[in-house]
């Protein structure tokens, strides 16, 4: 982190506290550092999703920072979901510094599984917007990037094995375009899941920033 978002971002982190204390045990506040994408979280109130300082963004975050860069747009109320089946009402605010650059981001997740058998009742109270992708809360960048080739894996109707150049093309200018290649070490992570050498990502990937 560098010492200027370290001392941006320490205001923030008063407010997070109270934050999640207000809210209580069913709510988790997390403080993120967006320049370190691989350990961006600097503070954490809660412990919904049993993550720690030091761990990842997730994809969501990841992904709307590739689309929009410092513009990108705060998320608000859509849904999370955890590998043990657990939902999670979630909201991600970016913050900038007075320039406009993006610095961090708040992200507050509230845990509506207990309401789950009330849903129609509590409808307006845990009302959704889910993403295009769900969320992947996890403690290894790693498994952020599994988890977007994967899916871009069932949106490709052909198997690694046996794509053609062009397909292996596309299919890398869609992992591009989801932010994938921010990443420190996720060409060397997609090249192993494709079956193919470095050499060649970091070629397709020169021929898609090309175009």
């Amino acid at each position: 982190m560098s010492i200027r978002n370290r001392t941006y971002l320490s205001q923030f982190i008063p407010v997070a506290r109270g934050l999640q204390q207000y809210l209580g045990d069913m709510y988790e506040v997390i403080l993120h550092d967006v320049s370190e994408p691989n350990a961006s979280i600097v503070f954490i109130a809660g412990d919904l999703t049993h993550r720690t300082v030091g761990d990842p963004l997730t994809n969501v975050v990841i992904e709307e920072m590739k689309r929009h860069g410092d513009d990108a747009q705060d998320m608000i109320g859509y849904l999370s979901e955890l590998p043990d089946g657990r939902h999670f009402k979630s909201s991600t605010v970016f913050l900038r510094d007075e320039s406009g650059i993006l610095r961090g981001c708040l992200c507050i997740n509230m845990d509506i599984s207990p309401y789950q058998s009330a849903i129609d009742l509590l409808s307006r109270a845990v009302s959704t917007m889910k993403p295009q992708n769900p969320e992947i809360f996890t403690r290894n960048i790693t498994e952020v990037v599994d988890t977007i080739v994967t899916e871009q894996f069932r949106q490709t109707p052909v198997s690694p094995e046996d794509m053609t150049k062009t397909q292996r093309i596309a299919f890398i200018s869609e992992l591009e375009r989801k932010g994938v290649f921010e990443v420190k070490g996720s060409v060397e992570r997609v090249a192993q899941l494709l079956g193919i050498s470095v050499f060649t990502v970091y070629s397709y990937l020169k021929e898609v920033q090309k175009d």
